[in-house]
């Protein structure tokens, strides 16, 4: 489904600023993850592709490679990375946008089946 389907996603403010991962992060690194978020989502809410270099273009803007790196660093600090890593290394992702876009995806397909009964139902009536 294409995400012009789900131009948003919601934020917690407070699970966001209370979780402990995220207190660990400079402004720069909480910077970097809000717009890996946002970047998550406009792929679907699925996962981007775990190379620096590919990160660093879509993430980086306005900030020097060597910054951002020390920035990727704190936010994927081994055995407390914030965001996901696929099995094979190749992916990044988020478990809680994954599960919000399911979620999403499941009310708009209810939408669309009480739509399409709706519809049936005024067809049958004329």
């Amino acid at each position: 489904m294409s995400s012009n389907l789900r131009p948003w996603y919601q934020f917690w403010p407070k699970d966001f600023n209370q979780d402990e991962k995220v207190q660990c992060l400079t402004p720069l690194a909480e910077l970097i993850y809000r717009r890996a978020l946002d970047v998550l989502w406009q792929n679907n809410g699925t996962r981007i592709p775990f190379a620096i270099d590919l990160l660093y273009g879509s993430l980086g803007k306005g900030i020097s490679k060597e910054d951002f790196e020390a920035a990727w660093a704190r936010i994927q600090y081994p055995g407390f990375e914030i965001l996901k890593i696929s099995e094979d290394e190749k992916w990044i992702y988020s478990r809680r946008l994954q599960k919000q876009k399911l979620n999403l995806d499941e009310k708009i397909e209810m939408k669309k089946r009480a739509g399409k009964k709706g519809a049936k139902a005024r067809w049958d009536k004329a």
